[in-house]
């Protein structure tokens, strides 16, 4: 139960994360004609458009990050392989936590 619960809770963190994202890409797409009031007398309109696109840029390569991870191809399988080794038993707590081996009967080292 607790694997599925830590799994689900990455799982919305990311689908948060990528909401969160794509709503900031919507506002500044939104926007990007426009140089806010404020800034008005500092940036040029040209400026500012090309603001924007980088910050979209940015943010759509945040979104693919996020989906894919850094490595795409090398992280979403060793975490997947991972994942299958530890809740098939191959993988304990022996090896990286040393007291459980005392406990076990099996010596350390």
């Amino acid at each position: 139960m607790i694997p599925v619960a830590i799994i689900l809770a990455i799982v919305l963190s990311g689908a948060l994360g990528i909401l969160l994202m794509y709503r900031q890409a919507a506002a500044v797409a939104a926007h990007r004609e426009h140089v806010p009031d404020g800034f008005a007398g500092w940036i040029s309109a040209e400026e500012h458009q090309r603001a924007a696109a980088y910050t979209l840029a940015r943010t759509r390569l945040a979104i693919a990050e996020t989906i894919f991870g850094h490595r795409p191809r090398g992280a979403l399988a060793f975490c997947l392989a991972r994942f299958a080794l530890r809740v098939g038993g191959a993988i304990h707590g022996s090896w990286y936590f040393p007291h459980c081996r005392r406990r076990r009967g099996v010596r350390a080292g």
